[in-house]
């Protein structure tokens, strides 16, 4: 015991204490004296936005959807004037196929061009067979041509017409439309064509018989125009020939 008669011991604990909050200060004030260490470009990046870095993030969002709306209606666009095109050269090309004493070879042309439009030209050919001589020949080979590359469009919309009033068209209309189906290779058109065949086949021996008694030929009801024998005889042979096609089995 000192002379005071208090130990040692809590002295000396107070002294090694003090020591070792000395060393910490020590080392903290080394580290304090440390370089900072070197950020990334990225961590740089965002220290110096800061608070704009929100406004930064909307503004390239709003730019990429009104890109990629302008890219839409560009696209809707570019798609109408296209259209719009299309329609402008098929008018041109019906234009000059109804054109009077427009020659054969003009309006076969005409009929091509119109072919090369695909599916859209099919219903306006099927309505130029109604327009008889040179309208009819071309639209028939503008049918022609679509046959090889729309044949499943070709066929049904012919059928359809077909099926629901031959008196749409004409002697030299009806036969250019039978022809057509033939030319296409409308398998599911046997029937229909059958169908006709026999219509066409009581309509011949009707009138046939009518010559030989001499009495006025009956009437064709199921065509706008009424047919000779020599008409109806060429119908019978275009539905025998168009038939044997699509009957035929498949190479």
């Amino acid at each position: 015991m000192n002379p005071r008669g208090s130990p040692l011991r809590p002295r000396r604990l107070e002294q090694q204490a003090l020591h070792v909050l000395q060393g910490r200060v020590a080392e903290l004030e080394r580290a304090a004296a440390k370089p900072a260490p070197e950020r990334g470009a990225w961590a740089r990046f965002l220290a110096y936005m800061g608070s704009a870095l929100p406004q930064l993030f909307t503004g390239l969002v709003v730019l990429l959807v009104g890109y990629g709306l302008k890219d839409s209606v560009d696209l809707a666009l570019r798609q109408q004037q296209l259209q719009l095109s299309f329609v402008t050269a098929m008018k041109a090309g019906l234009e000059e196929m109804a054109r009077e004493q427009a020659p054969l070879s003009a309006v076969q042309q005409a009929a091509t061009v119109l072919a090369a439009f695909g599916r859209p030209a099919i219903l306006p050919l099927i309505n130029e067979l109604r327009g008889g001589g040179n309208r009819t020949v071309g639209a028939e080979a503008g049918l022609a041509a679509l046959a090889l590359t729309e044949p499943a469009e070709v066929c049904r919309l012919l059928q359809r017409t077909l099926h629901r009033s031959a008196q749409l068209f004409n002697n030299q209309g009806y036969g250019a439309a039978v022809r057509s189906l033939g030319a296409a290779g409308c398998a599911e058109a046997r029937e229909l064509l059958r169908a006709h065949l026999r219509r066409a086949e009581q309509t011949l021996a009707a009138q046939q018989q009518a010559l030989n008694e001499e009495r006025a030929p009956p009437e064709v009801p199921w065509l706008n125009a009424r047919p000779t024998v020599a008409n109806v005889k060429d119908l019978v042979r275009d539905l025998k020939t168009s038939l044997s096609i699509v009957e035929a089995p498949a190479p």
